[in-house]
């Protein structure tokens, strides 16, 4: 179930299905520890099975459980209850994380720019780029949004330093008239 709500990203499934795991497996932790307690278990893993007598106990192996799996459920079955609901809720954060979304862009959903229709070539200009910049906002990473801001600034001194100098080109020096 797990791998299923992983597949279709649904966080509550995920939920249910850890939840269901993780109580499945101190349980069967505590299966574990009573049947060991009892002697229906050997205490051991070695040894052959088909060589020993018919009433004799039964093996992790024969379960189908390594001394891993074996370890972590009996670790799990000996805490108290509510350290259980403590590693059921991590194993839940841990689960949801794994289908969380990683974070690429912000969502921002502005209202799109009125794009009145201006005589005035500057007013045209700041519009034309406002609108470019909102339209691509959502498909800028957030790790990449201050590169975003460093470019348009640089963009925006080197209009600057153009306009400057037009300026400059512009004004006849003064030095001639005098």
């Amino acid at each position: 179930m797990q791998v299923y709500a992983r597949q279709k990203q649904d966080r509550q499934l995920m939920d249910y299905a850890t939840e269901i795991r993780m109580r499945a497996e101190i349980k069967l932790g505590k299966l574990l520890i009573e049947t060991k307690a009892s002697g229906e278990r050997d205490a051991g893993q070695g040894g052959d099975r088909k060589s020993q007598s018919p009433l004799a106990t039964v093996k992790l192996a024969d379960l189908g459980l390594s001394k891993t799996e074996s370890s972590r459920a009996q670790k799990l079955a000996a805490l108290p209850e509510a350290e259980q609901e403590q590693k059921i809720e991590e194993a839940k954060r841990k689960a949801d994380a794994a289908i969380a979304p990683q974070p690429r862009a912000i969502n921002i959903t502005r209202p799109k720019p009125r794009l009145k229709k201006s005589n005035d070539p500057c007013e045209r200009c700041v519009m034309a780029v406002s609108a470019i910049v909102t339209k691509t906002m959502n498909e800028i990473p957030i790790g990449r949004q201050s590169e975003l801001i460093a470019g348009l600034q640089d963009v925006i001194e080197d209009i600057a330093s153009t306009f400057a100098k037009k300026r400059e080109e512009a004004i006849p020096d003064r030095r001639q008239f005098q």
